[in-house]
């Protein structure tokens, strides 16, 4: 009575084979060519299924297409399987034997011997002729690199089934004396037979481990290089930024120059002139109002119209000068402001604890403008009636804060909302870099915050 069945032992190794087929034969049809040597895997398993379902079917079909063709699919599929460790292992194939002409010499000599019944011929050559194909597929599989836990227990399985094949193909040459009835050449078979379906399970379910170990080796690399190539790809946008923001303080600072001096030329230049026109025709008129009172009253509304194209010219020249450049210019600019949007029952008031200066003209300028905006946005949207200017340094950093008692609003604003004052003092902050901070309520009022970094 036999120990176990073979035929269980085959049927398992038929189904496991077949899942492991299915799995790399998806696998390929993604990664066709990043693999090399995947195909020749897939074959081979395809081959060890078919042939051992065939073999399964023994019985039920002729000796002839169960034993024959089973053995003949399951050697091309030991072929294959050398083929594909060999290119998994990196290294070309040898040209002097091509295993082309190796494979078909061996499965024309299956046919001979199975025509000729010669059954125990027959055994022996494939016996043999296996055990050295699997020798070679361990020596490939020892050669994949690197050298893991897949490949040394593929290579462990193929060496299994390389020393059981030819172990059988000696007792057959050999003739041994029948010892006891474990070693009678019907056990010896199921022997052969069962080890060789375990070994080709444990190559297929070895063969998938080497293929997902190189996949998950390929997919590190790829993240690697992903991963540099966004990093100098970052590197490259941050130099453009900086670029840009370089580009931009050079235009913010060339455009406050340029308003300075447009500001000084109205101030020193027109200014003198409408101020001398303005003395002329006060002295005309004096003069003329003895002779002739007519002339006299042209000479009045000439010194009138100076006078006041001087105090346009001085309200323009304050203008694009808002701050002065002297020490505590700053703190006055935001003083007048404040005098200046007091008016139609609106309280603004400049506070702070101690006298803040600010020595760069560039960022007393661009604050100068945010707080400009901020206390223009609170009268004409917010309908504040209460604005309070805050200048401080707390910690070493300037921080200048716009409060009011208006309406508020939702912050941050939709996309679609029209934020063009905000975008402007968030487009100064930056230039200068400084932070803007807005915290506002909806009935609650807002705080503006622009604050050094």
């Amino acid at each position: 009575m036999p120990i176990f069945d073979t035929r269980t032992v085959v049927l398992v190794a038929f189904l496991t084979i077949t899942l492991s087929f299915v799995s790399l034969f998806a696998l390929y049809r993604s990664l066709p060519r990043l693999l090399p040597g995947l195909r020749e895997g897939v074959m081979a398993l395809f081959g060890w299924a078919s042939g051992s379902g065939l073999i399964l079917l023994r019985g039920s079909i002729p000796d002839f297409l169960s034993v024959v063709f089973g053995n003949i699919l399951m050697t091309g599929g030991i072929w294959f399987m050398a083929i594909g460790l060999r290119l998994s292992s990196q290294g070309p194939l040898t040209r002097k034997t091509p295993p082309w002409v190796a494979a078909t010499l061996g499965n024309v000599g299956m046919v001979y011997f199975s025509l000729t019944s010669n059954y125990p011929a027959l055994l022996l050559f494939i016996a043999g002729y296996n055990g050295v194909l699997f020798g070679f597929c361990s020596a490939f599989a020892w050669q994949v690199r690197p050298l893991g836990f897949a490949s040394g227990v593929t290579a462990f399985a193929l060496g299994l089934a390389a020393t059981t094949s030819l172990l059988r193909a000696l007792t057959l040459v050999g003739g041994f004396d029948v010892v006891t009835q474990a070693f009678d050449p019907l056990i010896l078979q199921r022997w052969y037979l069962s080890l060789m379906a375990l070994a080709m399970l444990s190559t297929s379910m070895g063969f998938s481990l080497i293929t997902y170990e190189r996949l998950n080796k390929l997919l590190d690399t790829a993240n690697s290089v992903l991963e540099s190539e966004v990093a100098a790809r970052t590197a490259d946008l941050r130099q453009e930024i900086g670029r840009k923001q370089a580009l931009e303080r050079l235009l913010a600072s060339t455009t406050e120059s340029e308003r300075r001096r447009i500001g000084n030329e109205l101030h020193d230049d027109l200014g003198q002139c409408l101020t001398g026109i303005s003395l002329i025709a006060e002295v005309l008129s004096r003069e003329l109002g003895k002779a002739n009172q007519y002339l006299s009253e042209h000479a009045d509304a000439i010194q009138r119209a100076a006078s006041e194209a001087i105090v346009q010219v001085r309200r323009l020249a304050h203008g694009l000068i808002p701050v002065a450049l002297e020490p505590g210019g700053f703190g006055d600019a935001l003083a007048q402001l404040a005098r200046a949007s007091s008016v139609q029952g609106i309280d603004c008031k400049f506070e702070f604890d101690e006298p803040v200066d600010i020595k760069n003209p560039d960022v007393a300028a661009n604050l100068f403008r945010i707080a400009q905006e901020a206390v223009s946005n609170a009268m004409r949207h917010a309908k504040a009636r209460n604005i309070t200017i805050r200048l401080d340094e707390i910690e070493g950093k300037v921080v200048l804060s716009v409060a009011d008692d208006g309406r508020g609003f939702v912050w941050p604003q939709p996309q679609t909302a029209n934020g063009r004052g905000m975008g402007i003092m968030d487009f100064r902050t930056l230039l200068i870099s400084y932070r803007l901070d807005i915290v506002s309520t909806p009935g609650r009022g807002t705080l503006i915050k622009a604050m050094e970094c």
